[in-house]
């Protein structure tokens, strides 16, 4: 994501416009010095790859989640959420980017439908024989080539999509119920079988500045 996703023009464009964007280490001490292992996953995996070890949250300014998703989106991919944080924008938050308490059924309505939407692409994308069309030219960087590895990894991360879309659509998006983020930090919610490692304590320092804010 960092050197992908978050380092195409047009997707930081759209990020900065709209939200306050943080990078935080959830381990304490965290350094990735595998350069290797990024240049891996985006030489064979390009369009997404829900991986546990980085995980993209959207907040409030009081550190309440409407929306999140897990490990690496291609931008393309990855834009599709960014419409929809948009959307959540215009129809469930204030000027001052809280949730409106009139606008808890507006946002599970938005997520209700983003979640159909998603339903109907891992049905297309797990049956329909003509799929790598969908996608455009294979990419060039690292001679990737579209093949049943390539749509595995995508399946997975479209159906892990829209398992969050549905758990904020059935009981997070209520109010005053949106999930803190320490508390998802904590749990690491996600909806795939390919996440790596499991869940741990977030560190003292990001508690602390979670608390004091």
């Amino acid at each position: 994501m960092r050197t992908v996703t978050f380092s195409d023009l047009p997707t930081a464009r759209r990020i900065h416009e709209s939200c306050v964007p943080t990078w935080v280490n959830v381990a304490p001490g965290f350094h990735n010095c595998d350069g290797g292992g990024e240049s891996s996953i985006w030489s064979t995996e390009p369009e997404a790859f829900a991986t546990k070890n980085i995980v993209t949250y959207f907040a409030t300014p009081d550190f309440r989640v409407f929306h999140y998703l897990s490990g690496y989106w291609h931008p393309s991919l990855f834009g599709k959420e960014l419409d929809f944080v948009e959307r959540v924008r215009r129809e469930a938050l204030d000027e001052k980017g809280r949730l409106r308490t009139e606008s808890a059924t507006a946002l599970r309505r938005a997520h209700r439908e983003r979640a159909g939407e998603l339903a109907r692409l891992v049905a297309y994308f797990e049956k329909e024989p003509g799929w790598s069309a969908a996608l455009g030219p294979d990419p060039v960087h690292g001679g990737h080539r579209h093949d049943d590895g390539c749509r595995w990894s995508l399946v997975n991360g479209l159906d892990h999509l829209r398992d969050v879309h549905t758990q904020f659509a059935k009981s997070w998006a209520n109010w005053p119920g949106l999930p803190p983020l320490a508390r998802l930090l904590e749990n690491y919610r996600y909806g795939n079988d390919f996440a790596e490692g499991s869940p741990m304590p977030i560190g003292k320092d990001l508690r602390t500045a979670i608390k004091a804010r």
